[in-house]
């Protein structure tokens, strides 16, 4: 279904008709985000009329009704021109060089330019939308290119994220275009902003780490949207069609996750996260995400579920003052009431940056405390791209090391406690970072917050509540680890199978010691972690804020290096 992800991510679609033909059979295949209608093989040499009805069928469809998206067309000339040039005449782009980027992307030669009616309400160019104040719809026609991101997954969410030009206002729009899946339990992303905007209205502004949404919900046809029927008379879509966009799935209440269109406009265009300039600027921006994840979770009992890199942006105000973070893609975010109560069969989230927990027990619910966890292993993730650590200038190492701490999904396929199993836990548990080497490599004050989270997450891990999930005391020996004679049965025994009775009383001493020490290293971290330190924000914002705002003497020499895994793959 290569051609079929292809054709969704460079078109504006809503579904596609395809044929399928092997040898002497052939089959019609209607795929949309949600799931795939494959007819019965026939015969097409024998029997063409099948064939032959589709084609006809197919040539006498409008472009809505071959899958094109209705809200979407082809820019006019003088539109296309004018979106090119952006890059060299829009106020912002000469201030702003993740801005000019963008638009330089989307502008790629070769790639059309579509402009896109979206009817829907819209708040004021420099205000958040608040749909208790805004009441009325308006349609805006914005312009887009190449998307700066699509998705790999041809079914799903289907993300795509386009710097857009809205005539309307003429300014420069972020638009996420995605289907969300229509479940009682998962609130629009939209209600999710729509929800923190009624919990700031105290304090009479929502914080600036939060994206600026202009408009947006679900995909909805104007009223004046028509189309030439069959009659050859003009009718509106909405006498003929649902005015909001969804998948098959919806309309017949299959098997599959039904879903719908949706595209949110945000005022901002942000830099990723990995796009950083200093060190200092990635902590701030990551400080910034907490604070917008705190403002969610105190005010809004809001929790994100979904911590990476990809969603946290970096801003450059207009004004050319400091860059600072925002908190981005709230679509997997829950209210409090609702996930407290859910069991998921499956992880939520990136996998890469989900907490131990959530790794080794799927059916936890998702807290508090993996979210705050998934910061750190964010900043982690960083660190080992983007500075020198002791695995630097290793490649297969360097590759091997990343793969096993992030990617690395083999726990799933467990079926008893994964936990012994899992690299990340094997070092956090003692308070190892993930990344070593960082203080002799002169990276200093990235070495002191890694080994800081570090210490948190031992801290977190052998708290009561979370350490009832992994570790059960060592067991007294039992009548099975001893002979008819009373004497301690060995572990082992050489090639010959031959063990001195030395060996044994060893082996017996030392396993007595080794169980002794485990017994006191656990007892003495239970002492100091009595609660969790993610149970609040607080420990790992005070743990980012302090190192992030040392004297810049002590950063000197400390500079971002080229992407160390993007030639290392691991085969």
């Amino acid at each position: 279904m290569q051609y079929a992800r292809e054709c969704f991510n460079h078109q504006h679609r809503l579904f596609l008709f395809m044929i399928s033909i092997d040898g002497r059979l052939a089959r019609f295949i209607r795929a949309d985000r949600s799931e795939h209608l494959i007819s019965a093989a026939f015969d097409y040499l024998r029997n063409p009329t099948p064939l032959w009805c589709f084609i006809y069928a197919f040539s006498k469809m409008q472009a809505w009704q071959r899958g094109h998206d209705p809200t979407a067309s082809l820019a006019t000339i003088a539109e296309a021109d004018l979106f090119r040039n952006l890059s060299r005449i829009h106020p912002e782009a000469g201030q702003n060089a993740a801005l000019r980027q963008r638009l330089e992307h989307a502008a790629t030669p070769g790639c059309p330019i579509y402009a896109l009616n979206i009817y829907a309400k819209w708040s004021h160019p420099d205000e958040f939308l608040d749909t208790d104040v805004i009441t009325s719809y308006t349609v805006h026609r914005l312009l887009v290119g190449r998307p700066a991101y699509t998705s790999n997954i041809l079914g799903g969410k289907g993300t795509k994220g386009f710097v857009a030009y809205d005539l309307a206002d003429r300014v420069a729009v972020w638009i996420k275009d995605s289907w969300r899946p229509v479940l009682a339990h998962a609130p629009p992303e939209f209600e999710i902003y729509q929800t923190i905007v009624s919990a700031s209205r105290p304090a009479g502004h929502i914080d600036r780490c939060f994206l600026t949404l202009r408009a947006g919900a679900d995909v909805d046809y104007p009223p004046d949207l028509r189309f030439t029927g069959d009659t050859g008379e003009s009718q509106s879509l909405r006498a003929v069609s649902l005015s909001w966009q969804s998948t098959l799935a919806l309309k017949q209440s299959a098997g599959h996750t039904p879903r719908r269109h949706c595209r949110l406009v945000f005022k901002e265009v942000c830099r990723t996260l990995e796009e950083f300039r200093t060190p200092q600027e990635l902590l701030v921006s990551m400080v910034g995400a907490l604070k917008a994840h705190y403002v969610a979770w105190e005010s809004a009992h809001i929790l994100h579920r979904d911590i990476s890199p990809s969603n946290i942006l970096i801003y450059d105000p207009p004004d050319g003052g400091c860059s600072y973070g925002k908190l981005a893609d709230w679509d997997l975010a829950r209210p409090k009431d609702i996930f407290t109560q859910e069991r998921q069969p499956a992880h939520c989230g990136t996998w890469q940056f989900l907490s131990i927990a959530l790794q080794c027990e799927p059916s936890k619910p998702h807290e508090l405390s993996d979210d705050l966890e998934s910061f750190s292993h964010t900043l982690s993730w960083c660190i080992y791209k983007y500075f020198k650590h002791s695995h630097s200038g290793e490649p297969e190492l360097l590759a091997d090391f990343a793969y096993s701490l992030f990617d690395s999904s083999d726990l799933l396929g467990l079926s008893g406690s994964r936990w012994s199993f899992s690299s990340k836990f094997s070092q956090l548990r003692h308070g190892v970072p993930l990344v070593r080497g960082l203080e002799e490599a002169g990276n200093g004050p990235l070495a002191s917050l890694t080994f800081e989270l570090a210490k948190l997450c031992s801290r977190h891990y052998h708290s009561p509540t979370v350490r009832r999930l992994w570790y059960d005391d060592p067991p007294p020996p039992s009548d099975e680890d001893e002979d008819e004679a009373g004497n301690h049965k060995p572990d082992y025994e050489d090639e010959f199978g031959r063990i001195t009775p030395a060996d044994i009383a060893t082996l017996v001493q030392n396993r007595k010691e080794e169980r002794a020490s485990k017994r006191e290293e656990y007892e003495a971290i239970l002492k100091r972690s009595r609660d969790s330190p993610f149970r609040t924000h607080v420990s790992l914002v005070n743990a980012f804020r302090r190192i992030a705002r040392i004297d810049d003497e002590y950063w000197l020499g400390v500079e971002k290096i080229a992407d160390q895994l993007s030639t290392n793959v691991r085969r």
